[in-house]
């Protein structure tokens, strides 16, 4: 899945990679692994796609797509173009500082090009990254193309993670 990619390349500062093979493995339930902040998004995730369909005029949805061994839950997808959705639960979240220098977290970054490979066959190559403040009702949008040397990276990551682990996945 595109969400555990950052864990894998290790631009995720919240979880392990001990955390995911132990989800992988069984011994985490996916209740476990939920933080109020991901609780949060989840609550406001169609709130925040209706504020970006207005905005950018698309009909955004959510789906969930596989190319290969590659999955991604999808935020929204509309005919050439993904989102990536973001509703962070503090106002002094880190997302927020990144916007400010007009940049993608890393770990977003890293999921958003999961995601985009798994389109591409599909001719998409363009995520709208969406971060929405739930607190102003209003939301930032970037865009994010595709980047074929970082997705190198991100096989060669997961290629590591899952024959050092030994994970049927």
């Amino acid at each position: 899945m595109a969400s555990e990619t950052p864990i894998v390349t290790r631009s995720n500062k919240w979880k392990t990679l001990k955390d995911l093979v132990n989800y992988k493995s069984g011994f985490l339930s996916d209740e476990e692994s939920f933080s109020p902040a991901i609780i949060h998004g989840q609550l406001y995730e169609d709130e925040a796609r209706d504020w970006a369909n207005m905005e950018l005029g698309l009909m955004l949805e959510p789906t969930w797509i596989e190319s290969g061994k590659y999955a991604s839950s999808l935020d929204g997808i509309d005919t050439n173009v993904i989102a990536e959705i973001k509703c962070p639960w503090s106002q002094n979240s880190s997302i927020y500082k990144s916007l400010a220098h007009d940049k993608v977290r890393d770990d977003h970054y890293d999921q958003i090009q999961h995601q985009l490979y798994t389109v591409k066959d599909d001719g998409i190559d363009l995520c709208f990254y969406i971060v929405y403040n739930t607190y102003i009702k209003r939301g930032y949008i970037n865009e994010v193309r595709f980047n074929e040397n970082h997705f190198s990276y991100i096989h060669e990551s997961w290629e590591k993670f899952i024959n050092k682990h030994q994970l049927n996945i």
